[in-house]
């Protein structure tokens, strides 16, 4: 450690108003001549560096996190259906609906004529007997 002083010694002793004409010093590090000062700012240093190496490991955790969400994006996004994948889903779905409707219609048509035909038996019954 060493320090450069420049300028008088009352002029670095002194508050940058009382010293007339210096516009510009910088004052010396307690910590390079007292060692207790040394100490403090050892100590300061300290829990600055765990302070630190805690919030980074707190960002490291949040990055982590924001990597699976991005993966999972990803993920989504690699098996999500093109439009024209859903465009033929659709058009294979109302097809399937048309032939169901159309099967329907069919039946109950056939239903309609079974029941005609049970309605002209139970009429015509009594005769045929």
């Amino acid at each position: 450690a060493c320090l450069v002083a420049v300028g008088t010694t009352a002029a670095l002793r002194a508050d940058a108003d009382a010293a007339p004409g210096i516009d510009f010093v910088v004052p010396p590090n307690p910590a390079l001549h007292d060692e207790e000062a040394a100490e403090q700012v050892r100590v300061r240093l300290v829990a600055e560096t765990t302070e630190r190496a805690a919030r980074l490991a707190e960002l490291e955790t949040v990055l982590d996190d924001d990597r699976r969400l991005r993966d999972r994006f990803a993920a989504l996004r690699d098996r999500r259906p093109t439009l024209a994948d859903l465009t033929e889903a659709a058009e294979a779905a109302e097809a399937a609906r048309a032939a169901a409707v159309a099967e329907y219609e069919a039946t109950r048509a056939e239903v309609e004529d079974v029941d005609e035909r049970a309605d002209r038996l139970t009429v015509d019954r009594p005769g045929l007997e």
